[in-house]
């Protein structure tokens, strides 16, 4: 089983400047090992945290999650 937390990094980009971006860890649930950290996918806070609830949730395969974040991605 896995648990997916969300993640808060400050980042910088040169056309943009510093900003603040969410993105999702993804831990196996027994061991607590970090299996996957995925960075800067979404501005808003609580657009991502309901994709992690959907996903602690469902509970899909983690092969899966880059196709999900980019259906996510298309609805914002």
């Amino acid at each position: 089983m896995t648990c997916y937390k969300l993640r808060r990094d400050k980042l910088c980009c040169e056309d943009a400047g510093n900003y603040i971006s969410y993105g999702m860890d993804i831990y196996n649930s027994k061991t607590e090992k970090l299996i996957r950290s995925i960075k800067d996918i979404c501005l808003k806070k609580e657009h991502l945290e309901t994709l992690i609830c959907k996903c602690n949730k469902l509970q899909p395969d983690i092969i899966h999650i880059d196709d999900i974040i980019e259906d996510f991605l298309t609805e914002y």
